[in-house]
């Protein structure tokens, strides 16, 4: 349950015996069970996350996971450029992640 917290401060989750947590926490929950109801991937608000992976024609393509969002660049540094424009360009300020995660793919084949 959440509960809106008052003096414009973000919510907290409501548990059982009406302590909360606090909402930088919230971040880090995932499929926790409070008060007996199951919470899903609530740090979806908090986090986005990339999987970042060498293009076959050189450079690297960066692809969110859970949104439509796909970008690429020839460098490191100029992909997390990219990939921040890419976020800024998808959300409205106020609904902006705080965190990017960038996760490296790396695909090695080898002869058996």
């Amino acid at each position: 349950m959440l509960e809106e917290a008052a003096g414009g401060e973000e919510p907290g989750i409501e548990k059982g015996g009406g302590d909360s947590i606090p909402p930088r926490a919230m971040g880090a929950l995932s499929d926790v069970s409070l008060a007996g109801r199951t919470l899903l991937t609530i740090m979806a608000d908090q986090e986005i996350i990339f999987t970042v992976e060498d293009a076959p024609e050189g450079g690297y393509t960066a692809r969110a996971l859970g949104y439509a969002i796909f970008t690429q660049g020839e460098t490191l540094e100029e992909l997390r450029q990219m990939v921040r424009d890419a976020v800024n360009c998808h959300f409205e300020k106020e609904n902006k992640p705080r965190l990017i995660r960038l996760h490296m793919v790396k695909d090695e084949v080898i002869v058996a």
